[in-house]
């Protein structure tokens, strides 16, 4: 059996799933959105498994987490995004 490792760009826009810092998105200071309007789970870790972050981000008209989320992102960081199709990083 042979594992080829899959090819990885940095982006500022992630879709739902697993990410990591440094090597799916920079490193650096950000305001995280919802990409759309919409609601869904947006969390932080450390390589440690230690929470950063961990909000809902709503868009909507629900008003049931925040509309938008500052972090700073470091190098080895997992970014866990679930149940919200995409979300976008812009820095301040």
């Amino acid at each position: 059996m042979t594992f080829t490792p899959a090819t990885t760009q940095l982006s500022t826009m992630l879709t739902a799933g697993d990410w990591i810092v440094g090597l799916d998105v920079p490193p650096g200071i950000y305001n995280a959105f919802p990409t759309y309007e919409e609601t869904g789970s947006f969390s932080v870790r450390t390589a440690c498994g230690r929470y950063i972050v961990n909000e809902t981000l709503d868009t909507t008209d629900n008003n049931r987490g925040v509309q938008r989320v500052r972090v700073n992102l470091e190098e080895g960081q997992l970014i866990q995004l679930h149940n919200i199709s995409s979300v976008t990083f812009e820095r301040p």
